[in-house]
């Protein structure tokens, strides 16, 4: 049976089935294993101004300068 089959016969439904049937599906839905989803990636905290302009100075700047020096 193809999906769209099942999505005819569930919008011919009364209303009172289809939200029993939505239920039922996502209880079934719910329970299956989502091995094949990745997990989101946690998120950079927030760096102010300030932040970038100490990381520039000391990795960026200095190490330019080294190599000047050098």
């Amino acid at each position: 049976m193809k999906a769209t089959d099942v999505y005819n016969i569930a919008i011919a439904l009364p209303s009172e089935e289809l939200s029993l049937l939505y239920n039922m599906l996502g209880k079934k839905v719910m329970s299956i294993p989502d091995s094949g989803i990745k997990k989101r990636r946690k998120c950079l905290p927030r760096f102010t101004i300030d932040d970038g302009l100490r990381y520039l100075l000391e990795n960026i700047i200095d190490k330019n300068r080294e190599q000047d020096d050098s």
